[in-house]
């Protein structure tokens, strides 16, 4: 679990590294003292949100919603 376990805190502090380097290491040492089970659910909830991210940024650039007027649209 070591392995998969390293990944995925790279893959958890992947923005650090824009931030400093001070920051990275101190993320790093605080999420090597979480438990696996912790670092688990913490990389699917950031996989989760970028997924979320990416969908909706696809549908708002696919979608063409039509230029609706109601002029000719009758009241009951």
């Amino acid at each position: 679990m070591t392995q998969l376990k390293l990944m995925l805190i790279n893959f958890l502090t992947e923005e650090d590294k824009f931030i400093s380097i001070a920051a990275n290491m101190k993320s790093r040492a605080f999420l090597m003292n979480q438990s696996d089970l912790m670092i688990m659910n913490m990389a699917l909830e950031k996989a989760r949100s970028q997924g979320q991210d990416i969908a909706l940024d696809f549908y708002a650039k696919h979608s063409v919603a039509s230029n609706f007027n109601y002029q000719g649209v009758k009241r009951k």
